[in-house]
């Protein structure tokens, strides 16, 4: 018997997925703000909503933290409402029949690393995570039941977090710098991952993305160091995911990962950093695994032996 469910909002989100939702659930009613009719159905109120027998209601489109809120605020329980925008199987990618969630298939081969250097569940820092599963480097080991720290300044990915990675997870709502303190945060928009704490960052997507930012927000900030000793008891996690959008090399910088680093660091690096990121990383005695798409894969020199290089 299949569930009942409540859909809210009927957009280009919901007509993408309309015969997923319609195959798992029984659809018995619809919110929508600009439409009066969807599938012979008329649109309802959410406190109309509030008092039928149902479900879930299912918040379709991609800022759904508004319509979150009205569902909380009419007495809809957390455990009632279901947010596409987060589901995993919206974002996984099969290749020959594994999954895969990373924007260039990262994680496939982050995992296959781990895997040769006999690690199946690493634990892993994820900064600038911004979504849980959409490009995300960590959703598969986060699925795969591996403990992890995200962090993200946007309040939006904190709670998108919050609200799906439940399990053996420390998300985090803070900025990322090289040292702790209060910076200004450049935001395009809530779900945008171009958001910066750097000015230069906030220029290079302006020329090459055309990227207008709307807001600037005083954001506290913690060092990579503070991180590690207040939320990985001191010592390193396994796995190092950087995308902060041009403090990457700063912050990687301001801590010392020679002796206390991560086994495998995946960082976003533009092409006309390349070379001071490899130096970077070559002084702290990691070598380039590779290069996928924008991000560099670096590994331990001690692991070298058990790997098979791709440069």
């Amino acid at each position: 018997m299949k569930d009942k469910a409540i859909i809210f909002g009927v957009g280009n989100q919901y007509k993408r997925y309309r015969n997923l939702l319609h195959v798992r659930f029984e659809i018995i009613a619809y919110i929508d703000n600009f439409a009066k009719e969807i599938d012979g159905i008329n649109i309802i109120s959410i406190s109309e909503a509030s008092h039928l027998d149902f479900d879930k209601i299912i918040i379709t489109p991609f800022c759904w933290h508004e319509m979150l809120k009205q569902c909380l605020d009419n007495g809809i329980g957390k455990d009632q409402i279901m947010i596409l925008d987060l589901l995993p199987e919206i974002y996984q990618k099969n290749v020959c029949g594994v999954r895969s969630f990373g924007q260039h298939y990262e994680d496939l081969i982050i995992m296959g690393i781990f895997g040769q250097i006999g690690i199946e569940k690493p634990t892993y820092l994820d900064l600038g995570c911004n979504h849980p599963f959409r490009c995300s480097n960590t959703a598969l080991m986060y699925l795969g039941g591996a403990k992890g720290v995200n962090i993200d300044a946007n309040k939006v990915s904190a709670e998108a977090f919050q609200l799906t990675r439940t399990k053996n997870t420390l998300n985090l709502n803070c900025g990322v710098a090289p040292d702790s303190g209060v910076l200004s945060f450049y935001m395009q928009n809530e779900d945008s991952g171009l958001n910066t704490f750097s000015y230069d960052q906030v220029k290079h997507a302006q020329k090459k993305y055309n990227a207008e930012f709307n807001r600037i927000e005083s954001v506290e900030c913690k060092s990579l160091q503070d991180i590690i000793e207040d939320h990985c008891e001191g010592v390193f996690p396994d796995f190092f995911d950087c995308d902060i959008e041009g403090l990457d090399y700063d912050v990687i910088k301001s801590y010392d990962m020679t002796s206390k680093g991560p086994k495998v660091v995946c960082v976003e690096v533009r092409s006309d950093k390349m070379q001071q990121f490899d130096n970077l990383m070559f002084s702290y005695e990691y070598f380039k695994f590779c290069r996928m798409g924008v991000n560099n894969i670096y590994v331990r020199n001690e692991y070298k032996e058990l790997l098979t290089c791709c440069n």
